[in-house]
C-alpha cells in the first residue's frame, strides 16, 4: 500500500512540477510576444509620424514652388473705398465691420459687388491692367469666406474686361450657416484690363448672405 501510495504522490508531483514549468515556460513566452507586439506597435507610431512628416514637407514644398503675388488683400478687413455695391432694391446691400451684407427679400433681385481696387507692379489701380507680356493666359486664384442666415444664394463669380466682355466666371451655391472658405481659379486671355464681379443671382431663396476675407492673388510663371 504505501509503495501505491508513494507511487500516486510522485505521479501527482511529477505532473504539478511538469504542470508548473510549462505554465512558466507560456507565461515567458506570452511575455515575450506581448513584449514583440509592443515593440512593432511602437515602431509602427514612428513610422507613421515619418510618413506624416514627409507628406506635410511634400506639401510645403509644392506649395512652395507656386509663386503668386497678391493682387487684393482682403483677409483683414474690406474697405468701402475698395468695392462698388449695387443692386435691384436700394440699401439691400451694405459694408459693415469689413463684412459685406446683402439682405435679399425675394428671388428676383440681382445684387452685384464690383471689386475696383488692384495692386499691380506696384502700383494700386481701379482695375486689373491688361498683361500682353504674358505667353499664356492669366491665371487669378480667390479665396473668401461666406454663409447664409437661411436658404441659400447662387453666387456667379466673374471676370470681366473694363467694357464688359466675360473672360472667366463660375457659379457657386452658398448654404451654410457657418463661414464656410470659397476658392475658385480664373484662366483667361491676358489681354484686357479687367475686373472682378461677384453677382447674387435670382432665384436664390430669401435671406441674408455675408461675405468676408475677399483675396486675389495672380500665379507668375517661372
Amino acid at each position: 500500500m504505501n509503495d501505491i501510495v508513494v507511487a500516486l504522490i510522485s505521479s501527482v508531483l511529477g505532473g504539478l512540477v511538469v504542470a508548473i514549468a510549462n505554465n512558466l515556460l507560456i507565461r515567458k513566452k506570452t511575455e515575450a510576444e506581448a513584449s514583440k507586439l509592443s515593440a512593432e506597435a511602437e515602431k509602427l507610431r514612428v513610422e507613421t509620424l515619418k510618413i506624416k512628416s514627409e507628406m506635410s514637407k511634400l506639401s510645403i514644398s509644392v506649395d512652395e514652388t507656386i509663386n503668386e503675388k497678391i493682387v487684393y488683400d482682403g483677409s483683414v478687413s474690406i474697405e468701402g473705398y475698395d468695392i462698388k455695391l449695387s443692386g435691384t432694391t436700394s440699401n439691400a446691400s451694405e459694408l459693415k465691420n469689413g463684412v459685406i451684407f446683402i439682405r435679399r427679400s425675394n428671388n428676383k433681385d440681382i445684387y452685384e459687388i464690383c471689386l475696383r481696387k488692384y495692386l499691380f507692379e506696384k502700383k494700386e489701380n481701379e482695375y486689373l491692367p491688361r498683361n500682353e507680356l504674358l505667353t499664356g493666359p492669366r491665371k487669378i486664384r480667390l479665396t473668401c469666406e461666406a454663409k447664409v442666415t437661411r436658404g441659400y444664394h447662387r453666387l456667379l463669380f466673374a471676370i470681366a474686361s473694363t467694357e464688359g466682355k466675360p473672360l472667366d466666371k463660375t457659379e457657386i451655391i452658398v448654404d451654410k450657416l457657418d463661414w464656410t472658405e470659397i476658392r475658385t481659379y480664373f484662366r483667361f486671355p491676358p489681354y484686357d484690363d479687367c475686373k472682378l464681379h461677384i453677382v447674387d443671382m435670382p432665384n436664390s431663396l430669401e435671406g441674408s448672405l455675408l461675405l468676408r476675407k475677399l483675396v486675389l492673388a495672380e500665379r507668375i510663371e517661372k
